[in-house]
Parts: C-alpha cells; sequence; structure tokens
C-alpha cells in the first residue's frame, strides 16, 4: 500500500509540474527551407585561345598550318569554320607522329593541314581541339588564324 501512494504523490508532482505556466514562452528557431537540388550545374571553364596573325603568297598555290596533338588521347583538331572559307579550301589534313611508339597513349604528333589558295583576301581559319564522338562538350582549346594572302 505504501508503494501505490508513493507512486500516487509522485505523479500528482509530475503532473503539477507538467501543467504549471512559465511566465517566459519557449524559443522558436526559425523555419529555413532546405535548398533544393539543381537539375544541371553550370560550371564557367575559360578555354585557351591562341590567336596567329599569318601571311601567305598567293603565287604559292598551297600553304600548310601544323598544330602539336596527341591522337591516340581520341582529341584532334577539326577545323571548325570550314564552311566560311571563301578564299581558300581544305586540300588535305594528315597526321604525323613524332616518337617511335605511335601507339603509346598520349603519343605527341602533328597534326598538318594543307590548303589551296584560291583568291587574294583575307581568310580566318578557326581550329577545336576536342574528340570528335562528344557532343554537346567544349573544344579544350581554340586556335585561330587571321590569313592574309597577298
Amino acid at each position: 500500500m505504501k508503494k501505490n501512494v508513493m507512486l500516487l504523490v509522485v505523479g500528482v508532482v509530475f503532473m503539477a509540474a507538467c501543467s504549471s505556466k512559465s511566465s517566459e514562452p519557449l524559443p522558436v528557431e526559425p523555419q529555413v527551407a532546405a535548398p533544393q537540388p539543381s537539375s544541371s550545374v553550370i560550371i564557367p571553364v575559360e578555354i585557351p585561345m591562341v590567336i596567329t596573325d599569318m601571311s601567305v603568297n598567293a603565287a604559292d598555290k598551297t600553304f600548310e598550318i601544323s598544330i602539336d596533338s596527341n591522337p591516340t588521347t581520341g582529341y584532334s583538331w577539326t577545323l571548325a569554320n570550314s564552311k566560311d572559307l571563301k578564299r581558300i579550301s581544305l586540300k588535305n589534313m594528315i597526321v604525323v607522329n613524332t616518337v617511335n611508339d605511335p601507339q603509346r597513349a598520349g603519343a605527341p604528333g602533328v597534326q598538318k593541314f594543307i590548303f589551296d589558295i584560291n583568291d587574294k583576301g583575307a581568310q580566318t581559319l578557326r581550329f577545336e581541339y576536342l574528340r570528335p564522338w562528344e557532343k554537346n562538350i567544349p573544344a579544350l582549346q581554340i586556335r585561330t588564324y587571321n590569313v592574309e594572302i597577298k
């Protein structure tokens, strides 16, 4: 019986403590909306760009531009503005390996672009270093040649 009385007293004290009103309100933490994940993230990348001015003689009928590359990595230089050529036309492009083991991954090489000269004047050539099969991927490098044909 003493145990029952003791439990009753403890219960009443507990209930009284829970129901007492405090003079100070409980602090309320501000509600902050959780950040929502973005469907796409755009990371600005600065693409290395080289601009070269060059002059060629129209009497030579052809000229060549050689650019270092690593063809075994899948990257190659492409003439990005080939549809805009008016004064010259692309005759050929060849890859020259510059090491004894041309199949070694990352082996350096040179891409040679050979152009026929059609007319005197100015022509801009824009080359992009990329993997041709990768779509919507920016070029690793861009090279622009401002060609003056005299």
